[in-house]
């Protein structure tokens, strides 16, 4: 998944089976394994940083689009902005509810004499 992100198009979450496997590995995050946590979020993260500056320089000149229409291609931007912000926030709030789960699990110190 992190090679499909960095090796293809920007908007290529859009894609039903890459954004099918992100999706399971975004769920099942708490069970990764720690490289592979950091894999994901850092693929993630990088084509969400390249994201904004390219969505901010088509909608000021549309006719750099390419292949796409510029509406075509600033809507398809634009929807991968909106996927890659579902995927990263959705992470940030599964991390926060797990430290939540195990502080609220910690034991009470219990101080004896």
């Amino acid at each position: 998944v992190a090679f499909d992100l960095s090796d293809k198009e920007l908007f290529c979450v859009e894609e039903q089976e890459l954004f099918d496997q992100i999706y399971s590995f975004v769920k099942g995050f708490p069970h990764l394994l720690p490289p592979s946590k950091i894999t994901l979020v850092e693929s993630l993260r990088s084509n969400f940083s390249v994201l904004i500056p390219n969505i901010s320089c088509l909608s000021r000149s549309p006719e750099e689009a390419g292949a796409l229409s510029a509406p075509d291609r600033l809507a398809s931007y634009l929807n991968a902005f909106k996927i890659y912000t579902y995927f990263l926030l959705s992470i940030v709030l599964i991390e926060e509810l797990g430290s939540a789960n195990q502080a609220s699990r910690a034991p009470a110190s219990s101080h004896q004499k």
